[in-house]
């Protein structure tokens, strides 16, 4: 019997063909980056703390051992502890920083799991893995005259260890990926037309997200209409693509403050001020106008995203910007509590001035929580707001290690981010200065910033006043 298949037309067979070629370069790149790669960085996890752990057991008592705990955790992303067992509770010992904070204990359940595994192990050592999140190290060692725990967790995370060991696996799949690409092109080289092998190699260009091709037709009308989809296609993907962006980077920055504040003064309402009714209300109030921050946030980051236009139309009103300086101020009072942070406040009262109020407050929020953020061990913030010459300023100071001079220039760039690491109750994504630069652009307000190495940075606006 004989069989009369209908021929394939070229939009399936070049769909076909790519769609089994993306799937087997995809199955390839899992198979190393996933299994394979995971598998060796964990290993040199392991070994890596079991190396420090060692290390400190072989001086324990000499009198830098603190010194030495916080110059590896720091230099290696890791936590180090001496924890004793206080009926039944892991205190810590070391580093003293840890020990003479309020958070002095490891985790009841991290800290039963720790005693568990060294009891299986002969109480000498072990080294075991946390879910997917950590490997441990845990031994009993002699501190003083006392049996106490050894405890060294490091976060499975990609480091600069890994990268050489990524690039070489990566250039594996490059050479696969050329072979079979030149080994398809050969095989359908009679069969596919000079127009379509040229919207083949813009097509692979624009699977890598290179937004810059542009596919041509021919004489053909298939092709001509191959062309025109795959043209709409690509503006379609980068419209998609940038929505995609946008919603992100809004939602991992302008999200986490009020958040923040959110936790803290329940935290307070649940720790401090449950039975003292003014206080719990004060503190439910603030809670309440956070959650409303959250919902317009929301909204705006949705408007921004789809319409790529969200600061052209914003409406503006007179507005009290002491009254809006000082609402702000008192909801970062929380880290006077629970933070030991110091805000040292000089704001002049019924300063005017014509803005969009969620907007400016969107903008104080950020640059209040950039000082918080990168101020020094002293954790002092300044706040001023004054009217000079007709004009209100408004400044912010923190006392931390400062902008190099030729970094200034960046600052304002999305996703740009100081090198110092900084462990601060409000983190940031690297937009929080990009946000601000487009509100105030969009305002018409003058803004900068001055700083000298060592001894902090100053942020200003000026506001026309009224």
């Amino acid at each position: 019997m004989k069989f009369n298949f209908k021929p394939i037309n070229i939009r399936t067979k070049v769909l076909i063909l790519f769609s089994v070629f993306t799937l087997f370069v995809l199955g390839i790149m899992w198979l190393f980056q996933v299994l394979f790669l995971e598998s060796i960085y964990n290993n040199q996890k392991k070994d890596e703390i079991e190396k420090y752990g060692k290390n400190i057991e072989e001086v324990i008592d000499s009198g830098d051992i603190n010194s030495l705990i916080n110059n590896l955790s720091f230099g290696n992303n890791i936590n180090i502890y001496i924890i004793d067992d206080i009926d039944g509770i892991g205190r810590v010992l070391l580093p003293l920083e840890i020990a003479s904070s309020r958070d002095n204990c490891l985790k009841e359940e991290l800290f039963q799991i720790m005693k568990t595994k060294l009891n299986e192990a002969g109480n000498t050592n072990t080294t075991y893995k946390l879910a997917d999140f950590s490997y441990v190290y845990a031994s009993v060692i002699e501190y003083g005259d006392n049996d106490v725990y050894l405890y060294i967790s490091s976060p499975l995370e990609h480091v600069k260890q890994t990268i050489s060991l990524l690039s070489y696996q990566l250039l594996i799949i490059t050479i696969v990926v050329i072979f079979l690409s030149f080994a398809l092109s050969v095989l359908f080289s009679n069969n596919i037309s000079k127009p379509v092998i040229q919207m083949s190699k813009s097509a692979k260009r624009l699977a890598k997200r290179d937004f810059n091709v542009n596919f041509e037709g021919s004489s053909y009308t298939e092709i001509n209409e191959l062309a025109n989809t795959l043209n709409y296609a690509k503006k379609e993907l980068m419209k998609s693509d940038d929505m995609q962006k946008q919603l992100i980077a809004n939602v991992s920055h302008d999200l986490k403050t009020p958040l923040t504040m959110i936790k803290a003064y329940a935290e307070m309402i649940r720790d401090i001020s449950g039975d003292d009714k003014e206080k719990r209300n004060k503190d439910t109030k603030i809670i309440i106008e956070e959650t409303d921050r959250l919902a317009i946030l929301v909204n705006d980051i949705l408007n921004i995203s789809k319409a790529g236009t969200g600061l052209d139309n914003f409406e503006k009103k007179e507005e009290n910007l002491s009254e809006i300086v000082l609402e702000i101020i008192e909801k970062f009072n929380v880290l006077e509590v629970t933070g030991n942070y110091n805000f040292i406040v000089d704001v002049d009262t019924d300063l005017f001035t014509v803005c969009n109020k969620d907007k400016i407050e969107q903008v104080l929020y950020n640059l209040i929580a950039n000082a918080v953020n990168y101020t020094g061990e002293d954790c002092k913030v300044f706040v001023n707001l004054k009217l000079i010459d007709n004009k209100i300023k408004f400044e912010v100071r923190d006392t931390g290690k400062g902008i190099p001079k030729e970094q200034l220039d960046n600052i304002w760039d999305r996703y740009y981010r100081s090198v110092e690491t900084h462990k601060r109750p409000i983190k940031g994504s690297g937009l929080g200065l990009s946000i601000v630069k487009s509100i105030l652009t969009a305002h018409e307000f003058n803004f900068g910033v001055t700083s000298e190495v060592d001894k902090g940075s100053c942020f200003y606006i000026i506001f026309p006043a009224l």
